[in-house]
């Protein structure tokens, strides 16, 4: 699909860090985070460089703050990327949607786009559901071991698929949230409602309102 409008919210599934690298490169973007990314190492530091909104999920008045920053972000014109699956998944299915940040597009009354995001090959290997985890990041590995693993690797091929905006005016964010699950179903060629076999450890907990 074509690039995001600007100011759109765009909305993905998530399988760990390398969708942050995967989707960044494609456009000039702000990320929603979860707050306690800014202590991870190297990589915690890097995206508080940079343009990310991080987003306290265990404290509800912070989570209105993170909704309001995103409001405001998509206000000025910037696209703004979000995971509103709540943790990283293995890829074979969708998390619920949670609803927390489509309230700041329907505040700001901003274009929603959804995407999805498929690891395809491993220098030239196909990836498999067994191999998944060499690219994503959901099996609770430590984050420096898994990233040193895969920065020993040559190429990872990354297929990235942007659907069509859907424009305001936007009823509210339920239904909003809905239909960017669904969409992201499609996208991904995969029936509505399967749910991923393998998830991050966090799922295990409350998953947060983004």
């Amino acid at each position: 699909g074509q690039l995001p409008p600007p100011g759109s919210l765009v909305v993905a599934n998530h399988q760990g860090y390398v969708d942050i690298v995967s989707l960044g490169s494609l456009f000039p973007c702000i990320f929603v985070a979860r707050h306690d990314m800014r202590r991870w190492p190297l990589f915690g530091q890097l995206a508080a460089s940079g343009a990310t909104i991080f987003f306290n999920r265990d404290n509800k008045r912070a989570g209105v703050r993170g909704v309001a920053q995103v409001r405001e972000a998509l206000k000025v014109g910037a696209t703004v990327i979000a995971f509103p699956e709540g943790t990283s998944t293995d890829g074979s299915g969708l998390l619920p949607f949670r609803t927390g940040v489509f309230q700041a597009a329907v505040d700001a009354q901003a274009p929603v786009v959804p995407a999805a995001i498929r690891y395809l090959e491993l220098d030239g290997k196909p990836l498999y559901e067994e191999t998944r985890s060499l690219v994503g990041w959901f099996q609770g590995e430590p984050f420096l071991k898994h990233l040193v693993r895969l920065g020993s690797r040559r190429h990872v091929e990354v297929a990235i698929s942007l659907g069509e905006p859907r424009w305001p005016p936007h009823p509210d964010r339920r239904e909003l949230a809905a239909w960017a699950e669904e969409e992201v179903f499609r996208l991904l060629g995969l029936p509505p409602g399967t749910r991923p076999r393998r998830v991050g450890r966090e799922a295990a907990q409350e998953r947060g309102a983004l």
